[in-house]
């Protein structure tokens, strides 16, 4: 079981991995964290994506942009917009990172 405020990534990471299978390059794997800026007596104000993935086919730019984009059109991140500040503050493509140490 997630936290509350885990939850956001979690769907934001669906929606990833859905955008990029409709896209024609399904990921390998990708994973999601989430640091959060709670501030009492008003809640979340802030939550920073890390987005880390090995999808084969993309580059890490295209990749970066799947992100970006998911982040502006996924429906929970849709809902925190005006609320919640959202940002993806990494993304990384495994492969490619795994590639450059060869």
């Amino acid at each position: 079981m997630s936290e509350p405020e885990e939850r956001p990534a979690e769907r934001v990471l669906a929606s990833l991995t859905a955008g990029l299978a409709e896209q024609g390059t399904p990921p390998e794997s990708l994973s999601v964290s989430t640091t959060v800026t709670f501030v009492p007596g008003t809640g979340i104000t802030k939550s920073g994506l890390d987005v880390v993935g090995n999808v084969p086919g993309i580059d890490a730019a295209a990749f970066r942009e799947a992100a970006d984009q998911t982040k502006e059109n996924c429906p929970v991140s849709k809902a925190m917009q005006g609320n919640v500040e959202m940002t993806v503050t990494r993304c990384a493509s495994v492969a490619l990172y795994r590639s450059s140490l060869k």
